[in-house]
């Protein structure tokens, strides 16, 4: 074999290499247990919903008549929360649950948080449907949402919106300004209303996690003194896996790149 042979087996063998350690080191390099929050983006159009790998679930948040809707391809269903004259401190759809401290949950729909006034007013009319309903907790309390149906070793993707656009407030005249969500001592703070006014825009979030266990925990909380978090609707995805190597596979990409070392060892000194 001439010396162009040898340069290509020489490329090979590094290229194997290479590979190895780079599926080694993903398979090793991944985080979990807390929620990676993203930057806090501001409501712009449809677009704005992620579909990023595939849907797990998504929910539309609102009192015991919200609808569901599909915004962007992504189907959001009804979630339900409890409001006025059905008061609870938790409440379960399908396997995501969500409770309150220490008071109840309450929901509220369009005439607290709609509006037909710019710029809300020109987001698409089921974009409109999802953030114009939305479920808080009574005053100066901490919502705690555990999210359920994970798979332990896999990545994947929380997105939530808070937005009163009508700048509404509450029964008990609460205001739902910003909401915090944490993650441990993870933490994101979102605006409810861009503008303080009819018609402003909310913001939305994106998280990112792998799976310690089968369900994930965050909370929602608000600034003390009257007011309440708020959340419109969420969704969560499951990241497309990355391809493993594990040991016992690493060991054999190891022992091929050897094998082939030493075949261009071996050639290069009968050349010689």
């Amino acid at each position: 074999m001439g010396r162009c042979g040898l340069a290509v087996l020489g490329r090979r063998a590094v290229a194997i290499l290479g590979a190895g350690f780079m599926c080694f080191g993903v398979a090793t390099g991944a985080s979990a247990g807390l929620i990676t929050w993203g930057s806090p983006t501001t409501v712009s159009g449809d677009s704005d919903v992620d579909t990023t790998g595939t849907r797990v679930y998504a929910y539309n948040i609102g009192p015991s008549d919200v609808a569901a809707t599909t915004v962007n391809g992504v189907a959001f269903d009804a979630f339900a929360f409890p409001g006025q004259g059905n008061f609870s401190n938790s409440v379960t759809v399908g396997s995501v649950t969500f409770t309150e401290s220490p008071s109840n949950l309450q929901s509220y729909g369009a005439l607290t948080f709609g509006t037909n006034a710019t710029p809300f007013g020109n987001l698409s009319s089921s974009y409109k449907t999802m953030l114009s309903s939305g479920g808080t907790a009574l005053m100066d309390s901490t919502i705690t949402a555990t999210l359920g149906d994970l798979t332990v070793g896999r990545q994947y993707r929380l997105q939530w919106w808070t937005s009163n656009a009508r700048n509404g407030i509450g029964v008990i005249n609460e205001t739902f300004a910003t909401t915090i969500a944490a993650s441990g001592s993870n933490e994101v703070t979102l605006d409810s209303n861009s503008t303080d006014s009819d018609g402003g825009l909310g913001q939305f979030v994106i998280g990112t996690f792998t799976a310690d266990s089968t369900s994930q925990t965050f909370t929602l909380n608000s600034p003390t003194g009257n007011t309440s978090p708020l959340i419109n609707g969420f969704q969560v995805r499951l990241v497309a896996p990355v391809p493993e190597i594990d040991p016992a596979g690493m060991g054999s990409v190891l022992a091929l790149v050897g094998g082939v070392l030493g075949l261009l060892e071996r050639r290069r000194l009968k050349a010689a």
